[in-house]
């Protein structure tokens, strides 16, 4: 179809046919359910249902891709990167899941030390919270306080001269969100690249059905 100045189209409905069957298909992709979900996932607040779940999610991937993993395995995720406020009890959609996740953004895994990780802490409290899967923090004043990580089923304290291997999304990984001192942090391969966090979250919700919620009260 040639359009040129001066040409006058009296309605749409001609390129409103031409897109029908593509229209069409995608909302049949976008209505079908993903999974169910006996609760309501609220976003907000320190460990919220909906971030601990997803941060939950790249865990889930990272043990089950990299089950060997030497270094304790932790996930964070910023709180602007989740585009819904909530994920509404019962059937949860594909196209929910494109809502909440509309970028893509890919997975990245850091290896970071202790002091890096800490940084990272007080920049989420600052900012009110960040998701996060496998921490667990006090800050008193300026000072972190019992800084935990849950491991092979109980909470541990941190060993000051150890290393993690931290999941987290791209756009963070390369500074965003005034990370700027995670971009020349070591990345660990991922053997498949990229892995999208849309899909990988998806999967993961088709593959239980039913939502598992996880929180911090549930580790």
């Amino acid at each position: 179809m040639k359009i040129t100045e001066g040409v006058q189209l009296d309605s749409t409905s001609d390129i409103a046919e031409f897109l029908k069957p593509y229209r069409d298909s995608l909302s049949v992709q976008m209505n079908q359910v993903a999974a169910y979900l006996p609760q309501t996932l609220n976003k907000q607040g320190y460990e919220s249902e909906l971030g601990t779940t997803l941060c939950y999610s790249l865990y889930a991937y990272w043990t089950k891709v990299h089950g060997d993993s030497k270094l304790p395995v932790l996930a964070i995720y910023n709180t602007g990167g989740l585009r819904l406020p909530a994920l509404p009890a019962g059937q949860l959609s594909v196209g929910k899941v494109y809502e909440l996740l509309p970028f893509d953004n890919a997975l990245v895994a850091l290896e970071l030390d202790v002091q890096t990780l800490k940084q990272w802490i007080k920049l989420m409290i600052q900012a009110g919270g960040w998701p996060d899967y496998g921490l667990k923090y006090q800050l008193q004043d300026t000072t972190l306080q019992n800084l935990k990580m849950y491991q092979n089923g109980q909470w541990t304290a941190m060993d000051n001269h150890q290393k993690f291997i931290v999941l987290t999304n791209d756009y963070v990984a390369n500074g965003g969100d005034q990370c700027s001192f995670l971009i020349n942090q070591p990345r660990i391969d991922l053997k498949v690249t990229p892995v999208i966090i849309r899909d990988l979250f998806l999967k993961y919700v088709q593959d239980v059905d039913t939502l598992r919620v996880v929180t911090e009260s549930s580790l």
